[in-house]
């Protein structure tokens, strides 16, 4: 499922983030630090908080500079944590990723919104 979801990302990523000159070990700006949205936000359904989470982690790795291929598939393929959302529900939108063109168009737009 995890490579689903990194195949899923690549168009949304080569289309609305833009690569940085960071290396991928070097630590993200302050600003970049404090922006992720990592927990829960009042009044987000399951398929908010997935989006959300999902397109803050294709920004993220989208702006690290990996120099090994491999190391860039393992970012995309690591899945981030979603709070409040359990394994299966996940799953279940991962899935709908897939055929669901108003998801795909929602994450499109996240992408772009939070990638900037």
């Amino acid at each position: 499922m995890r490579a689903t979801l990194a195949i899923a990302l690549v168009p949304f990523l080569l289309t609305s983030c833009g690569g940085s000159e960071r290396p991928a070990d070097q630590e993200p700006p302050p600003e970049a630090a404090t922006s992720s949205p990592a927990g829960s936000v009042a009044g987000e359904d399951a398929e908010e908080v997935f989006l959300r989470v999902t397109a803050q982690h294709a920004c993220d790795v989208q702006g690290q500079v990996y120099e090994d291929p491999e190391a860039l598939a393992k970012a995309y393929d690591s899945l981030p944590d979603y709070p409040g959302l359990d394994e299966a529900q996940v799953e279940r939108l991962q899935a709908r990723l897939e055929n669901d063109a108003d998801l795909s168009g929602a994450l499109n737009e996240q992408v772009a919104r939070i990638c900037g």
